[in-house]
Order: C-alpha cells, then structure tokens, then sequence
C-alpha cells in the first residue's frame, strides 16, 4: 500500500488477537516510503495534528498510513475518534515509533498492534493507546489535546445534539414570539397615542401661534398703510391679517434673519384631499414678489372646521363680542378666537374645539414717539393692494378682502468560539485519565443564559424606548404649561416696570442713580413707596423675574425732525468712530436719507427702489420713518457687522442672504460700536445728557472725547461713579457750561438746548422670567405720559 505524504508505519508479520508484532518502520514526506536513516526524530513526528485524525489500517499487510492527523484502517472499517480518547507516551533516543491498540468493549474483544523502529535504537518505544467504548462505523472525529511535558492527551470536544439543538431553538422562537408580540402590541398602543397626542399637539401649536403673533401685534400711526389691522369675517372662517413684531421661536423665522417685524395672515384654505386647512403666510412689510412669499406658507393645522375669530368692543353698556373690526388702525384690546377640528369623513361633526382669548398688551405707537412733538412726519404713498385708513381713532375703509403688498390669496459581540469540551456530533464524556469529570447540566446552561441576555437586551431596549418617549412627552407637557405662565411673568415685569416708572415722574431730570435705572433713589424718591420695590429676583407662584430698565432718549433718534445737514453731521459723526470708511460712510449717508425721504429721487451717492427691486427676493424703498431699527439691515451699504458691531457674529438674529433669505452679506470686517449703540427709531428726539453714553455725547457738535469724558464726570459726582447717592445729575441743559465742564464751548449752549433735554419719556424694559428650568426673555417699549399714563407700545420675546 502506498501511503500519502503525510507519514507511514509498516509492520510485517501474522498476527492474532493479543498478539504483539515487530517489525520495520518507513516514513515519507512526499507520497512514498524512504527509510529513515537519522538519529534524530521522524519529520511526522512533529507534524502530529491533535485536532481530527484518522489512521489507514491494512490487517493484512499490518500497514497503516498517517494522514495529518486522520486514522482510516485499509479495511475500510472507520474507528470514529469523536468518542475516543487516545493518550500518547514518546521517549525518544532517535528514529521513531508508533504503535496502535485498539479496544472494542461492544463486541467483547481486545486487539493492540504496535510497530517498533528498526534500524534505529530498539528502545525507542512510541506507546499509542486507543480505548472505544462506542462501535462507530461512519464519520470522524475532532480531538481536542492537551499537551504536558513528555506526554499529549487527546480529549473529546462535547456538543448539543441535533435534538438538543432544536429544542434548544425551540425555546428561543416562543420567547422571541412573546417578545415580539409585546413589542407589537406596545407598538400599537404607542403609535395611537402618538396620532392622538399628535393631533393635540397641533392644535396646541395652531393657538399658540394666533396666540404668539396678536400678542406682539405691533401698530405705528405714522404708516398706518402698512400697519392696518385686516379682519374679513364674510366667509364662514376668518381672514385675519396684522402686522407683528415676531420671536425667533415663531415658525419661519429663520427665512426672514432679522427682519422680525412681519405681517402675517391666518386664513383657511382647501387642500387636496378636499379638506379644510389652517394656513400662516408671512411676508416683510416691503415685500413685493408674491411668487416669493408663497414659499413662507405654512399649514398650520389640518381637518379644520371652524376658525372664528371675535374682538371686546366697549359699548355703553360694557363689553361685547364682536366679529367685525373696522378700526384698522388701531389694535383691539381683547381677542378671543375658536379653532375647531373634525374627521374628513364627519366635517360636521367637530372632535376637538380650542377656544383662547389674548390681551394684546401693545396700542398704536403715537407720531410723536418717533419724531419730535409737532413737527409731523412726511406723508407716505400707499402700497398696491392695502387700504385707505381714517384718521386717529376713526374706522378705516376696508374692502371686502384686503391684503397687504406681496400677501397671496388664500423628517455586538463577536460569534464565542467553541468550548474545547465540544465535538460536532458527539455527546458529551467523561475525561478519563484521572481528568476532571463535566456534568451535563453545567455543560448545557449556556444556551439558557443566552436565552436570558437576550430576553433582557430586548426588554431592556423596549423599556428605554418606552422611558424615552414618555421623557420627551413630559417635557413637551411641561413646556407646554410653562408658556402661558412665562408669559404672564413677563407681563407681570412690565407691569412692575410701568409702575416703577409713573412714580418716578415727579422728579424733574431722569438720571442713573434713580430707582428705575437701579440705583438708591433721588431726593424726590428716598421717601417714597419705590423705596421697598425691588426690579430683580422676584418670585412670582412657582416663577422668578427679574427687570431691567433703559431709557431711548439715551440715543439719537434718526427719524428726528432736525434739519437734514444736521442730521447728516450726526451720522456721519457716528460711522466715523465707528471706524468705516468715508466712501461707504457716504454711501450710507445718503441711502437712509433716501430710505426715509417721501421722494423717489436719490441722492449722489443713495439709492431709491429700482436697486432692492433688483435683488433676491425684491423690496422697495419705504419712503418713510423708520419702525424698526433692524430696517437698516435692508438699507444698501449697511453690513451686519456695520449695524451690530463687535455683536455681529454671536448674535442671535444673524441676518443672511441666500435665495429667498432676507439680510445683507457679512462684509468679515470688525468694528468697537455698531449702528444699535447710537441709533433708536422710537424717542421724544432729544437726547438725555443724564444718561447718553459717552460715545454718544460725542456725537452733539463741539464735544470731543475729552469734553464727553467731562460730562460724565461732572454728573457722577465726587465719587466717580454713576447711580449712586452722590451723583449730580444735570437739572436742566443750561448746565452743559465751561464752569461745570470744561471744554464746552459757551456758544453751542443754545444749540444744545434744542438737541438735548434731561428727561426721558421712552423706555425699553426687559424681564427674565424662568420656571424651573425654562427660561424666556421679553422686550417691552413703554411710553410715559404721565404717573398714570405709561402705555405700551411694543411687546415681544426671545
């Protein structure tokens, strides 16, 4: 017999049962056999494989082949190692040997046969002993080795049978089955309360929107064409369009960059589905392209069936409730408006009503808050599409559907290895030799712990799911709660700061060391009821705000009524501590001239409509005063980095301009002041010299910065320092003389006195109001008229 490449024994001779034979021994590495002439030991013996093996057995010829670890007898009779331990002893001297010896306790019979080397030490004894307890006729079997010194053992690897096996997967399919059916009815209930919380939260967000935009409804009587208040109630639903100073947390905003004031319009429109739905379209007051502001629809709520919309009219009787708001130019005080919903296939049937009513805390922002008293404003031209208003207080002509210009119509482990106690296909056996002895109960719980990690891993997941979402439900709720009491926390600070501020108009100066700015109290106020009321940190039920108080007069007014050249001084004066370059200051100069002048005609270095006309998306020129300071930001020249200053880039309202975005580019320059530290479009006109700023005193002609450094130390007293007890505040502007501050040139005294005043009379007051974690901040513009007279012109938050 030929044996393969892997390694031969031979041994010649007749043999019975117990009988041991000799003979020679041949090996070969190549396919044939090549006597083995050396002293040292056999190749083979060191390529041994103790994992599968077999031998090939001629009875006959006594000749067996060793296969890379394979034993397989001539006879074709197959001893299957899978349940055999086999145990090797070698000495060796040099040469090799092998020996085989085979029991069969089945069949009650025993046969050994073992080769010794010849040709080489006769001592060299290889010991091989084969004990089989099990008759196995096919297959073949892994052995598993554990090597000592001078001695190899070959134990069995153990395994799950194939029943075993099912059972086993059996078991894992019914918990993952009760698992999966857990998770599916989990599942279901989950996703029908999130259709129905989904629909409670869009009707929240629905009303809190109406809701978020009349209550920072603004109105200016000096372009009441743009500001009207629009109501049609013909229809069965509500057309409601109005003018508003929006927050950034409104829908859309990131379209419009600092454009906040905006008019919106609520109107119920079909869909496709034939349904009704509850539409937002937004536009900029200056807006022209219709195909633009298309893109800032919004659907607010689906399946509406009613949108009512009713406005408290005083009557002699009291108040009632009425649809109809001919008042264009005014805002209403009180707003109740009902928003129902239905099923497509019951539209007469409402399923959920939402009925709200806003207090709108802001009225109509008087001529004289933006310019100085009797001089007027320039009358402004109407924009296509809005209405003619009456005169102060009187109705306004409406037609049957008015809008404003630009206003359109109607989202593991690795597989573990095998336990070296486990063969494929064979049960699990005791080690013999004296070797540790494995029960099957031991061997067999792994399946069971996997069974039970698994089972854990996917309750585990469900249960985080499950938290997760109940987590975000509750904050929602939370915050959802917490609105409405943010809210009145912040009306409650510009309540305090009304107030605050009636009781501080006996004096007859506003300065810094009075009670409103923070400081201990004037003369006329250490006696007061002020003296007990404190502006920050005041609780409020389960809230806290705190109040901040600046005066407008602090600043220059742009829209004054002062002289052109005048006013042109002033601005240039501005940009040039700003630091901008004189060919864009002039630029400048000229385009806000040509933005507030009635004319159509620009001046050399301005521009007037036919330049925005041309940009993306178009606007025209307002010819008119300025509202709001952000308009400047539309005003050719001005960057964001020219109108915020060092701000620019961590501010919030970062206007960009890309597509149908509003907002010039950042030019990537920087400068110490920006236009918001001088300018203001709301005041008496008249800057206080008890509380402008130094950089904004350097702005009156003839004061330079060592004469506006003068005036601050003149009316901060002995110590230095503003809004404290010594301070000495200016009585009147007669004070600004050479013998209090030096530098001041006598003969602008006069002039000063129709720039400047001591008095303020328009505030801005900003509240922090916070509930556990949530935090909101509102800005409110009051106007004090008198001690009971301080209404308020604006009202926002951010």
């Amino acid at each position: 017999m030929q044996c393969p490449a892997s390694g031969v024994y031979a041994s010649r001779g007749s043999h019975r049962d117990g009988d041991i034979l000799h003979g020679d021994i041949r090996h070969s590495r190549s396919g044939g056999s090549e006597p083995q002439n050396r002293s040292r030991p056999a190749p083979w013996r060191n390529r041994v494989q103790l994992g599968c093996s077999r031998v090939e057995h001629d009875e006959s010829a006594n000749r067996g082949c060793y296969h890379g670890g394979f034993w397989r007898p001539s006879s074709r009779r197959v001893m299957d190692g899978g349940d055999t331990v086999v145990l090797v002893e070698r000495s060796f001297q040099g040469g090799h040997c092998g020996g085989l010896a085979g029991q069969r306790v089945g069949a009650a019979t025993q046969r050994q046969h073992s080769a010794l080397s010849t040709g080489f030490s006769q001592s060299d004894i290889c010991k091989v002993k084969a004990i089989s307890t099990t008759p196995r006729r096919s297959g073949r079997g892994c052995f598993a080795a554990d090597s000592t010194a001078g001695t190899i053992r070959l134990r069995p690897a153990f395994a799950f049978t194939i029943i075993e096996l099912l059972l086993a997967i059996g078991i894992f399919s019914m918990v993952l089955a009760a698992v999966y059916s857990t998770y599916s009815a989990i599942l279901r209930a989950s996703k029908a309360g999130i259709d129905v919380a989904t629909d409670m939260q869009r009707s929240r967000i629905a009303a809190r929107t109406i809701e978020d935009a009349l209550v920072s409804a603004v109105m200016f009587a000096s372009n009441p064409s743009l500001y009207a208040f629009i109501v049609d109630s013909s229809d069965e639903h509500t057309l409601l369009s109005f003018v508003a100073r929006l927050p950034p947390s409104f829908p859309g905003s990131g379209c419009f960059g600092d454009q906040v004031v905006r008019r919106v319009t609520f109107a119920v429109e079909n869909n496709r589905e034939g349904g009704q739905q509850l539409i937002l379209h937004q536009a900029p007051l200056l807006q022209t392209n219709i195909a633009d502001t298309d893109q800032h629809t919004i659907v607010l709520a689906r399946d509406v069936v009613t949108f009512m919309v009713e406005f408290a009219k005083q009557q002699s009787t009291g108040y009632e409730w009425t649809r109809e708001w001919k008042q264009t130019n005014q805002l209403p005080r009180v707003v109740r408006f009902a928003l129902a919903f239905g099923r497509p296939d019951r539209p007469d049937k409402p399923s959920q009503l939402t009925v709200r009513t806003v207090s709108i805390p802001s009225s109509a922002v008087p001529v004289d808050s933006q310019t100085i008293p009797g001089r007027g404003v320039p009358p402004t031209t109407l924009a296509p599409g809005t209405i003619q208003p009456g005169p102060q207080g009187q109705p306004g002509t409406q037609p049957p559907v008015a809008l404003p210009p630009g206003q359109p119509g109607v989202p593991g482990q690795p597989r573990p290895r095998n336990r070296p106690d486990r063969g494929r296909g064979a049960r699990a056996r005791p080690e013999i030799a004296g070797g540790p002895r494995r029960s099957r109960t031991t061997e067999q719980s792994g399946f069971a712990i996997i069974i039970v990690l698994i089972v854990i891993v996917v309750l585990g997941i469900l249960a985080g799911s499950f938290a997760f979402a109940m987590k975000v439900e509750t904050r929602l709720a939370a915050n959802a709660g917490n609105e409405s009491e943010l809210e009145w926390l912040g009306r409650s600070g510009v309540e305090l700061a009304r107030y605050v501020l009636g009781q501080s108009m006996n004096s007859p100066y506003t300065a810094l060391n009075q009670i409103w700015a923070g400081g201990p109290g004037g003369p006329n106020e250490t006696n007061s009821v002020l003296v007990n009321i404190k502006l920050e940190d005041n609780e409020l039920g389960d809230g806290r705000f705190s109040v901040k108080i600046v005066d407008l007069e602090r600043k220059f007014n742009l829209n004054s009524g002062l002289p052109e050249m005048e006013k042109r001084l002033i601005i240039n004066r501005a940009l040039t501590l700003m630091g901008v370059e004189a060919g864009d200051a002039e630029t400048i100069q000229d385009s806000i001239f040509d933005w507030i002048d009635p004319d159509d005609k620009p001046h050399l270095n301005g521009t007037e409509s036919d330049f925005y006309l041309g940009l993306t998306p178009p606007y025209v020129a307002k010819n008119g005063p300025i509202d709001d300071l952000a308009e400047l930001l539309l005003i050719r020249g001005i960057t964001p980095e020219i109108y915020w200053g060092p701000r620019a880039y961590g501010h919030r309202f970062r206007p960009v301009r890309s597509g149908n975005r509003f907002g010039p580019e950042p030019s990537g320059q920087s400068y110490p002041l920006g236009l918001v530290d001088f300018f203001t479009p709301l005041s008496n006109g008249r800057i206080n010299i008890n509380t402008a700023p130094v950089h904004v005193l350097q702005l009156l002609p003839g004061i330079d910065p060592n004469v506006a450094e003068n005036i601050i130390r003149a009316r901060a007293g002995p110590d230095g320092v503003e809004g404290t007890e010594d301070d000495t505040p200016f009585l009147n502007v007669a004070g600004l003389n050479p013998a209090v501050v030096p530098g001041i040139i006598p003969e602008m005294v006069a002039r000063y006195a129709v720039i400047c005043s001591v008095q303020s009379s328009t505030f801005e007051v900003t509240v922090d109001a916070q509930i556990g974690n949530t935090r909101r901040t509102f800005v409110a513009i009051v106007r004090r008229n008198t001690p009971r007279d301080v209404p308020v012109l604006q009202f926002s938050w951010y």
